[in-house]
């Protein structure tokens, strides 16, 4: 949908060897009903350094879909840190993808805060392409009332000597649900990889659930991945 029908678009493009200072804040306030799909590119050319942080809102009795997609690409001896805060309000309902690409000898340190909205159904994917890729991933989140959340993310390790972390926490209560699934993958040949990934949570209350579903795809050897 997202893909079909963006009707916000932002390319955002760091030249090589350039370090974008100050970062770059990008900020989405929606007060009235209806439905956005914005479509972000940050695109960092070899060997620089940028952080781009999104901050989205909405009216608390707005009806708003939301449906987001983002696409980051790091390139060689760059650092990319990706920031995405979300507090929506009550009534938005929110479906996005985010992807992102690390080439040889670069970093992405991504963080997405979910910490409002009526139902948030997130994917984030990160493809270490090549070798001393490393990746950073970090959630936080927080459902109450009747909220759902549901994130998914995917650490592909394409290449030898490849890194990535995962730490995603969060809590729940009143009758808030939150889902959590996670996979590690190594593509054939990615020998020497170190890949983690861990899920915690807070159950606040009965009537609260936080479900939690770590996985390994490894069709490599001479690696270590492991989840709690």
């Amino acid at each position: 949908l997202n893909d079909a029908f963006w009707n916000v678009g932002l390319f955002i493009h760091v030249p090589a060897k350039t370090v974008v200072e100050k970062g770059i804040l990008v900020r989405y306030q929606h007060r009235s009903a209806g439905s956005v799909l914005p479509r972000l590119l940050v695109v960092v050319d070899e060997q620089s350094e940028a952080t781009v942080a999104e901050h989205y809102e909405s009216a608390e009795d707005a009806s708003l879909l939301a449906v987001t997609g983002r696409e980051l690409y790091v390139a060689r001896g760059s650092t990319l840190k990706g920031i995405s805060l979300q507090e929506w309000g009550s009534k938005t309902y929110h479906v996005g993808e985010d992807w992102g690409r690390v080439e040889r000898d670069a970093k992405i340190d991504w963080v997405t805060l979910l910490l409002g909205g009526q139902v948030s159904k997130m994917m984030v994917g990160c493809d270490l392409h090549d070798v001393n890729s490393q990746a950073y991933l970090s959630g936080l989140f927080f459902a109450d009332g009747q909220q759902h959340v549901d994130q998914r993310t995917l650490q592909q390790h394409s290449a030898p000597n490849t890194y990535s972390n995962l730490l995603y926490k969060g809590a729940v209560k009143d009758q808030g649900h939150s889902v959590y699934q996670g996979i590690i993958a190594a593509s054939p040949g990615a020998i020497k990889v170190d890949a983690y990934q861990m899920n915690r949570n807070l159950v606040l209350n009965d009537g609260a659930r936080a479900d939690s579903l770590p996985g390994l795809e490894i069709d490599a050897d001479d690696l270590k991945c492991s989840h709690g």
